[in-house]
This record gives structure tokens, sequence and C-alpha cells, in this order.
């Protein structure tokens, strides 16, 4: 029987929570990386979908960074 937190998430579920915002920091920081890099190496190409995909991490990073109230 797996044991449960308060909320009712297994313990798994709140061992990766507790991994996950232990490395956002890390996280944030190789995405931005990846995100600049990405505009440097292809800028003025047209590859299908990259820049979709720099404005979506873009997108996800600005909500990461977002200050509540």
């Amino acid at each position: 029987q797996q044991r449960m937190s308060q909320d009712g998430a297994g313990i798994d579920e709140v061992q990766a929570n507790a991994r996950l915002i232990a490395y956002a920091p890390e996280l944030l920081a190789a995405l931005e990386n990846l995100i600049d890099a990405a505009e440097r190496a292809y800028k003025g190409s047209c590859v299908i979908g990259l820049q979709f995909q720099v404005d979506h991490a873009r997108a996800a990073l600005a909500k990461a960074k977002a200050k509540k109230g």
C-alpha cells in the first residue's frame, strides 16, 4: 500500500514535485540559454516550426517568471 500525503498525492508524486521545484532554477537557466542559442543559430533562416517553438518557450518562461499577487 502506497503512503499518501495530506492532499492525497502519493509519496512518489510528492518526491517528484520536490525534485522539480529544487531544480527549477537550473531548468529555467538552461531553457533561457537554449532559446538564446537557437535564435542566434537560426537567425534569418527559415526553419519550419523553430520560431513557433521559441515563442512557446518564451511564453512558458514569462509565466514561470511572473510574480503573483
